[in-house]
């Protein structure tokens, strides 16, 4: 899974909608290689990511940038791990910036997004909706998840990821925990977060029993 791309020493005159790069998630496995290339009227709409990752991969800086704009839902699929590196910042698309774009971590797969401390939170989400589903594994820690309007920031259905040290703020709801499984129910950890909803500030439902402890919840409504 994944090819090499080698994108260098070019001259790339991006302006409104363009994108400089346009990514598919499993040219990040191999690591594309952007070196050299100039930008003399700037990044305009950044660079792009979208559809099924299936082997492990990392987002870093790319180019000197640090910002990922999804155009469609990024799925992280089964078996595969998708770590994002402090100071990354995934956006929903720039193009169209009220349409909430999805990051779905698939039954088997595991998403590790961790910043460098609590003051930092230097992994950011936004316009951005993180879902776990059922079997999916993962921690978010250190991150800010902004602007998921009209959505959950975070979605956990029987599954059991750590969401610690996190800011959660301007979303129609913070956390929804949620799960049918009786003997093996999702206990994912929410601790230390500060959240700060329109509705509901953690919202748990059916056989879920997430560990909740030390989080600051404001709500609106």
């Amino acid at each position: 899974v994944g090819v090499t791309v080698q994108v260098t020493n070019n001259t790339i005159h991006a302006s409104g909608s363009d994108r400089v790069f346009d990514i598919g998630a499993n040219e990040l496995v191999a690591g594309p290689v952007m070196t050299g290339n100039q930008f003399p009227n700037g990044v305009a709409a950044g660079i792009g990511i979208s559809g099924q990752l299936q082997g492990n991969a990392t987002l870093g800086t790319l180019q000197g940038q640090s910002t990922y704009y999804l155009t469609t839902t990024l799925q992280v699929a089964n078996g595969a791990t998708l770590t994002v590196n402090p100071g990354i910042t995934l956006r929903g698309d720039a193009q169209n910036i009220s349409n909430v774009q999805t990051l779905e971590v698939q039954s088997g797969a595991t998403l590790n997004a961790v910043g460098t401390s609590a003051t930092q939170r230097d992994v950011r989400f936004t316009n951005v909706y993180v879902q776990f589903d059922a079997g999916s594994a993962g921690q978010l820690q250190y991150c800010t998840l902004a602007d998921a309007n009209y959505s959950y920031a975070i979605s956990i259905t029987d599954a059991s990821p750590a969401v610690t040290d996190c800011s959660i703020t301007s979303n129609y709801y913070g956390i929804s925990v949620g799960g049918s499984l009786q003997l093996t129910p999702a206990q994912p950890v929410l601790q230390g977060n500060q959240i700060s909803a329109g509705y509901h500030g953690i919202d748990v439902s059916v056989t879920a029993q997430p560990m909740v402890t030390g989080n600051t919840i404001t709500t609106n409504n």
